[in-house]
């Protein structure tokens, strides 16, 4: 009974993570379309921080849709362990997937989440932060 709550729980959060996924919003990593036969616009030129702080985050180097699915692998990881009780954990994962797909469910997700880890001070700010 309680495996087949939490397939059921993990199903229906898959499926809204697909729908919110499939809202058209590609995020602000989205690459410029370069059509056939046009030059590629010019990469940004670097900043002294940029550069200080050394390459890239990987994820950032990442496609939209891999970006997708990496925090849909991460928001499902996160629920299942939510769902065990294993409240701290599971914030880092939703934190970790709304930082990849920066949606307010996920957001609202990864509030909860922190609430139940016992982080209420945290919580609560990253709450007026989306608010």
């Amino acid at each position: 009974m309680e495996r087949s709550r939490i397939l059921l729980s993990l199903a229906a959060s898959f499926l809204f993570a697909t729908l919110a996924c499939r809202s058209g919003s590609k995020g602000p990593a989205s690459e410029p379309v370069v059509r056939k036969g046009e030059a590629a616009p010019p990469p940004p030129p670097e900043s002294e921080a940029d550069s200080a702080s050394g390459p890239a985050e990987p994820n950032l180097m990442w496609s939209p849709d891999q970006r997708s699915s990496q925090a849909t692998y991460h928001y499902l990881l996160g629920e299942m362990l939510f769902q065990r009780g294993d409240y701290q954990s599971a914030a880092n994962l939703l934190t970790s997937a709304y930082s990849l797909d920066p949606s307010p469910f996920l957001g609202a997700r990864s509030i909860v989440a922190k609430a139940e880890a016992g982080q209420a001070d945290e919580a609560a700010r990253e709450a007026e932060r989306l608010a």
